[in-house]
């Protein structure tokens, strides 16, 4: 079921601008359009931009997030224009060769060239940011009043600080939130204040010692510029910040190489150059089952869910704005509390089922690929049987994830294929295939997921 939120948009939330880079690979293809297919489930407002780099040349990363093979694949420039979101948005941007070194200079460059080439018909007040990876648990909007199933809960830990500090200007009505020029909205992140100890603000900042982001404070770091995505600016702002943010990533990764941060630091960099501020928000966002800082407070309130059909737990309740897939997300079926780099269960009969977004096909989107299996419906629930709050957590990314996959690419195929589609769950993902519970199947050459011969027989 798809939420009406749309129908009711507010002019406020019709006049916001999403955008959000990626790659031209396959592996950054299928995530766009889980993203899409989330924002249209959702109900989302505005218009939405996908950027795209690199469809010219193939460039060989020497960083990968992801299994190479299949995963490296350019997309064909129609393919891109193709998704179950309704009047999407393609910009392709050119390859660049730093890239090769480090792919996350793609992203400010991204945003740059957009602005370079498109920048007269963005004419929206508000400009938000997204990742690739981040897929709409409800609608992004600039009114807080305005949420999906009634008013936002909003969590700042800045409003708390400001107080502290007597900082007024911070202490706004962020019940009625509209993005003011010089005062952005973003989700608060774990780096703090590290970028003003990593670098050498007179050599990397625009004008040296004169600009702001060289006299930066430690209470001005702490307080407005944790930032990471979703980022919501004013239109002006994000017009200044972007080409800003392109040219600080250059000397940003010189002094820190291989920090796969460094464009969130050469983000904030170029925002204090440009005295944009940020009230900053925990409630946009999950995404480390351990992380401070993060809505996890809607998920530890849910008493039980079914993994099958996990949206339906939400009805009516206030929820996390995205599920962010930047980790590895594992739980057992007993509810047992794992580690990280956990490879089985330590209980007897107890199965370990995860979601890492580098598992997940880069194929899952073909016409006669089998979906993915979810875990047990109970998943959850058995997690809190056993008063397993990450195991919660892990339960609750990993039923999504694997709901939000599956429901973009049968959305996707029943929009796109000409003949019958493949819709049975067979496609497990793995940590470790000579441990999987069944025999699989490797049809697409692809170490972390197999297909289950078992269940391909079975009738639908």
């Amino acid at each position: 079921m798809r939420r009406m939120h749309a129908q009711d948009c507010t002019p406020a939330d019709d006049d916001m601008h999403i955008v959000f880079s990626t790659g031209c690979n396959a592996f950054q293809h299928w995530q766009a359009e889980v993203l899409l297919n989330s924002a249209y489930h959702q109900g989302q407002c505005g218009s939405i931009t996908r950027i795209v780099v690199g469809c010219d040349q193939h460039v060989e990363e020497q960083i990968r997030t992801h299994q190479g093979g299949a995963a490296d694949e350019l997309i064909d420039s129609a393919d891109l224009l193709k998704s179950s979101y309704p009047g999407i948005k393609v910009h392709v941007a050119p390859a660049i060769p730093e890239a090769k070194e480090f792919p996350w200079f793609n992203k400010p460059w991204s945003f740059q060239h957009w602005l370079d080439t498109q920048g007269g018909d963005v004419n929206e007040r508000a400009i938000a940011i997204l990742d690739p990876d981040e897929f709409f648990l409800q609608p992004l909007t600039q009114r807080a009043e305005h949420a999906a199933d009634g008013p936002f809960e909003i969590i700042s830990a800045l409003s708390r600080a400001a107080e502290a500090s007597g900082e007024r200007r911070a202490r706004q009505d962020l019940r009625a939130l509209l993005v003011p020029p010089g005062m952005g909205v973003a989700q608060t992140y774990g780096i703090g204040t590290v970028f003003l100890d990593k670098f050498n603000q007179r050599t990397i900042c625009p004008g040296g010692s004169a600009s702001p982001c060289a006299n930066v404070t430690l209470e001005q770091g702490r307080l407005y510029y944790p930032a990471g995505p979703p980022y919501i600016l004013h239109n002006a702002d994000f017009k200044k910040i972007a080409p800003t943010w392109w040219d600080l990533m250059k000397p940003v990764y010189q002094q820190d190489r291989g920090d796969i941060q460094a464009d969130m630091y050469a983000y904030v960099y170029a925002a204090v150059h440009h005295n944009v501020k940020h009230v900053m928000l925990e409630n946009y966002m999950v995404s480390s089952v351990d992380a401070d800082g993060e809505a996890w407070k809607f998920v530890d309130s849910l008493e039980s869910m079914s993994c099958h059909d996990p949206e339906r737990a939400l009805e009516g309740r206030k929820r996390p704005g995205f599920l962010h897939a930047a980790s590895h997300f594992k739980a057992c079926t007993k509810g047992e509390l794992i580690d990280y780099d956990a490879e089985s269960c330590p209980e007897e009969g107890s199965e370990l089922w995860n979601f890492h977004k580098g598992h997940v096909p880069s194929t899952i989107l073909s016409c006669n690929e089998p979906l993915l299996t979810p875990p047990p419906d109970d998943f959850f629930n058995a997690q809190a049987a056993a008063h397993n709050t990450q195991g919660k957590r892990s339960a609750f990314t990993i039923c999504h994830l694997t709901f939000m996959v599956n429901r973009a690419a049968t959305d996707y195929k029943n929009k796109y294929c000409e003949s019958a589609i493949n819709t049975k769950k067979c496609t497990r993902l793995v940590v470790d295939p000579s441990k999987a519970p069944r025999p699989l199947i490797n049809p697409f050459d692809y170490p972390l997921a197999g297909v289950d011969e078992l269940c391909l027989r079975e009738p639908v």
